[in-house]
């Protein structure tokens, strides 16, 4: 009986217990009172004969008569308003189950709707944990899943939980502490666990506390079927005690039951869904196969019509789709090649398979070569014929390239600039190309058929090493020595050194048949090598002596080398293998002498620094480094080589040189004002002298002019004729004057020079004129003293603008100064040009004329 017809069979029950009980009382009341009427008359007739007295027990008999009926009236009313009472109560406890119910049955049906809507499990857990809080009037639901690894029952959809009680409670499904709670022995019996009392049943002991504290008063586990046993349990808890009754029970029941139905129709859904996306993929990686052959592919049945084939067949044909499905699988070759393939694609249909080379032909006309199988395969339970044709043109261009490579290879053998020896087990030559031949100095007949010690090479090598013994190792196990150096030795008996690539030639039974022996020249190289290793030999002792500390530091400034020098700073250099190179640098250095790593790191710039570097006393030395980078194959820096130098001796010399200089400054300060007050004595002392040597040159060249002027006169003979000796005497004299005038204007030069007064008239002059007028003054003077002058002077020399008196009087003075102190040899003059002369470090380069005089004389 469902919950409303529950309540309507109360209600007539209360209704038919009120009639009935109302006539009963007014039957019940009628008899009374008419027995009590008759028998009480009839007992007072025979009991009272006094009048009086008759009547006034009739007045005691109608008082005692009310209060009978009151009482038993009101025992009456009292039962049946009793049982009113009673009904009532039963009605009000039915409609608040009829109530609960209703909510469960609204529960039931959103879970239903959401059985139907939600495909997804944990969606569907989710949603039925929150339906059953919100429609079904429970505190918390909660769905707790069965993992078979951990054997706990994981929360997997919970509604209700604020304070996140069941995220952090651990519920087993053994029989272990956690798994003795209502969820595990429902999952473990397959039967609902009710806990209708947390207050008194044993079962929820562990957890009474937090459920109390939470205000719940009764739960039930439900287990939840999946397929064929039990995957997980159904968790509700109540706010009040004995809440979970038979019928709630059903109902909840009821909604497990859905939801197995719901778990077995989402598995068969995955199942069916998975076994649609296996056969998708099974067709795409078909097709995907199919389409990604290399070469053709198709299909066609017995009667010749194709069934199916991949796009490459359709560009290799260049026919459209629907032109390959009208086609006949022969009409894509010639005519002549037909009846060979037809007889093949019988044979496929016959015996299974078959294979053939055949041009296929495409729609333009042009035939490529192919290589066809084929093997009868049932396709749609169709028997057919699956194709597979590879184009074979890059093989027969291989083939054809490997005959040319081996012509090739046989022109290489013979004019290769390698020795090739060929050599049998017995260690007789067979053969050795014509390069070898020139090494040796044999030619061919006269080296095949010999044995290679005598010959090629010597019984013994300089350095004692057995040769014979070697070859016979080499011939009985040539796959130890495929590389191998020995000394050899050429036909006029000059030793080399070769460097052999042996591989061995065997037959059908793995034997030894030839050997392969291809040699090349090191006798150079080795030298170089032991160059090199004198080389390294003599750079590892200037390491080991070197007064400067070098290292070798890889990109993060890990120390791979230490010099010895830095044991007297550092220790044991090979201590300091490994270690960062910024450990042992002052700590208010170390961020500099990073950042400048980092940067020749990253750049390959090289920088020097000085920091203070901390001994193994831990006391700070002065270090000056200069950093270079080595660079691997690709240009990008593998390591970094840094070279320093202790530099405390000369910093603390500075410091002291420091301290010295300003001592030095300040007697230079008073050494300089006393030099100030003599340099303005001194300037006023050389205003005078050129004054005076100003006026003097010009008072002395007034009668020096007079004299030359006279002298002139006197040798023209206008004063009369002169015999020779006079002659020589006047010469002399003109000669002495005039060069007393030159050492005037001299004077006066150097006097205008420092008083700033020196004029210079710069104008176009020919210079190698003015070199000849030169020389042609200086040549009488040196041939007197022996010498010999050489003047050179360039042929691209031409006019040049400057003064030209001074020219010539520079040149004068170098080779009067060169001829003064050259008693014998030669002096030279040499004029030239430069195109790129640089008068000074900042200058620009420019065009000039260089003079320069050269003697044989005692130097400076």
């Amino acid at each position: 009986m469902n919950p409303v017809e529950s309540y309507l069979s109360v209600t007539r029950r209360l209704l038919r217990h009120v009639r009935s009980r109302t006539g009963w009382i007014v039957g019940s009341y009628a008899v009374f009172s008419t027995l009590w009427i008759f028998f009480s008359d009839q007992l007072l007739g025979r009991l009272m004969d006094d009048p009086e007295k008759l009547v006034r027990w009739s007045v005691y008999k109608g008082f005692a008569f009310v209060g009978v009926t009151s009482g038993l009236l009101l025992l009456l009313l009292r039962r049946a308003f009793g049982t009113m009472e009673t009904g009532y109560v039963l009605l009000q406890t039915q409609e608040t189950e009829i109530r609960r119910l209703n909510r469960l049955n609204a529960a039931l049906g959103h879970i239903n709707q959401a059985i139907m809507r939600l495909p997804v499990r944990a969606e569907l857990f989710r949603r039925i944990c929150q339906v059953l809080v919100e429609h079904g009037g429970f505190r918390l639901a909660w769905i707790g899943w069965h993992n078979p690894a951990t054997r706990q029952l994981e929360p997997v959809a919970v509604a209700g939980d604020e304070n996140d009680y069941i995220k952090n409670m651990k519920v087993y499904a053994d029989e272990r502490p956690e798994g003795l709670g209502p969820s595990g022995r429902a999952f473990r019996s397959n039967q609902p666990c009710v806990c209708n009392d947390v207050a008194g049943d044993p079962v929820v002991r562990p957890w009474r506390m937090e459920l109390q504290r939470r205000g719940f008063h009764a739960s039930v586990a439900i287990p939840i079927r999946n397929g064929d046993q039990v995957g997980g349990v159904l968790n509700v808890y109540a706010d009040e005690p004995g809440f979970f009754q038979d019928k709630e029970l059903a109902l909840l029941t009821e909604a497990t039951t859905d939801i197995a139905f719901a778990l077995d129709n989402l598995c068969r859904e995955e199942e069916r869904r998975l076994a649609q996306a296996r056969a998708q993929n099974e067709k795409l990686f078909s097709d995907t196969m199919i389409e990604s052959m290399p070469g053709i592919v198709y299909f066609y049945d017995a009667q010749r019509r194709f069934l199916r084939w991949n796009r490459n067949f359709e560009t290799v044909s260049g026919y459209a789709r629907d032109e390959v499905a009208r086609m006949h699988p022969l009409d894509f070759f010639a005519p002549e090649h037909r009846p060979l393939l037809e007889q093949r694609i019988a044979q496929v249909f016959e015996k299974g398979e078959a294979w053939v080379e055949a041009p296929f032909q495409s729609k333009d006309g042009r035939a490529t070569p192919y290589f066809f199988t084929g093997r009868r395969v049932v396709l749609d339970g169709i028997t057919c014929l699956a194709g597979v044709g590879i184009d074979i043109s890059e093989r027969r261009q291989a083939e054809d390239r490997k005959a040319e490579s081996e012509r090739k290879y046989r022109e290489l053998v013979e004019h290769a600039n390698s020795i090739i020896l060929r050599w049998n087990s017995e260690g007789r030559i067979t053969l050795l190309n014509e390069f070898g031949q020139r090494f040796f100095g044999y030619s061919a007949e006269e080296i095949i058929g010999r044995h290679v010690i005598g010959t090629i090479v010597p019984y013994t090598e300089s350095g004692g090493r057995d040769l014979q013994r070697l070859m016979e190792q080499i011939c009985a196990n040539p796959k130890a020595f495929e590389q191998n150096v020995n000394e050899n030795i050429r036909r006029n008996g000059e030793p080399v050194w070769i460097s052999w690539t042996n591989r061995i030639v065997q037959d059908e039974q793995g034997q030894v048949l030839e050997i392969l022996s291809i040699g090349t020249d090191i006798s150079e190289q080795r030298k170089v090598n032991e160059a090199l290793r004198r080389s390294e030999e003599q750079f590892r002792l200037i390491m080991e002596n070197l007064a400067d500390l070098v290292a070798l530091l890889d990109r993060d400034g890990r120390r791979l080398y230490n010099s010895p020098s830095y044991r007297e700073i550092l220790g044991e250099p090979k201590n300091l293998l490994g270690s960062l190179s910024f450990e042992q640098i002052h700590p208010e250095d170390q961020a500099r002498v990073r950042e400048a790593f980092e940067d020749t790191v990253r750049t390959g710039r090289g920088h020097r620094l000085e920091y203070r570097l901390m001994n193994q006393h831990g006391e700070p030395r002065h270090i000056e480094s200069q950093g270079s980078v080595i660079r691997d194959a690709q240009g990008e820096t593998a390591q970094v080589v840094v070279v320093s130098r202790d530099v405390t001796e000369r910093r603390q010399a500075e410091m002291a040189l420091r301290v010295l200089n300003q001592t030095l400054k300040l007697e230079v300060a008073e050494r300089t004002s006393e030099l100030q007050a003599a340099l303005v004595r001194a300037e006023a002392a050389d205003r005078i002298k050129s004054a005076f040597l100003a006026t003097m040159s010009h008072e002395l060249r007034t009668p020096l002019n007079s004299i030359i002027g006279f002298t002139g006169i006197v040798l023209q003979g206008l004063a009369g004729p002169l015999n020779p000796e006079q002659t020589k005497q006047l010469g002399m004299v003109r000669g002495s004057a005039r060069h007393l005038l030159e050492l005037i204007n001299d004077v006066l030069d150097i006097s205008k020079i420092e008083a700033g007064q020196l004029e210079v008239h710069s104008e176009p002059f020919d210079l190698c004129a003015s070199v000849e007028r030169v020389t042609a003054l200086i040549i009488p003077f040196a041939e007197k003293k022996g010498v010999a002058l050489i003047a050179t002077v360039s042929g691209e020399l031409k006019e040049i603008v400057s003064d030209r008196r001074r020219v010539e009087q520079i040149l004068i003075n170098l080779l009067n100064n060169a001829l003064k102190f050259t008693d014998q040899g030669r002096i030279t003059l040499t004029v030239e040009t430069v195109a790129d002369y640089q008068p000074s470090p900042e200058g620009l380069p420019r065009a000039a004329i260089r003079m320069r005089v050269t003697d044989t004389g005692i130097g400076i």
